[in-house]
């Protein structure tokens, strides 16, 4: 989810296999750990909170925004 051209060519190869784009269920995120523990706030670096920031909200702006436009198109 952190790739823009990834997330661009995604809703074009759902429609090609699945006729229509439906339904998107944007419910990807990640919560940086080390040593398989969370990593608390004030020890995250700003690699770790760009990684969040790339994942859990851009991701997810992209995703709606590639989406959005087969379903509309779709009807719904």
């Amino acid at each position: 989810l952190s790739d823009p051209q990834a997330i661009a060519a995604l809703p074009q190869r759902l429609e090609a296999d699945y006729d229509r784009l439906r339904v998107l269920v944007n419910n990807a995120a990640v919560s940086p750990k080390r040593g398989g523990r969370k990593i608390a706030f004030v020890d995250l670096t700003l690699q770790d909170w760009n990684q969040v920031m790339a994942v859990n909200l851009t991701g997810a702006f992209l995703m709606c925004q590639g989406c959005l436009p087969p379903m509309l198109k779709a009807g719904f």
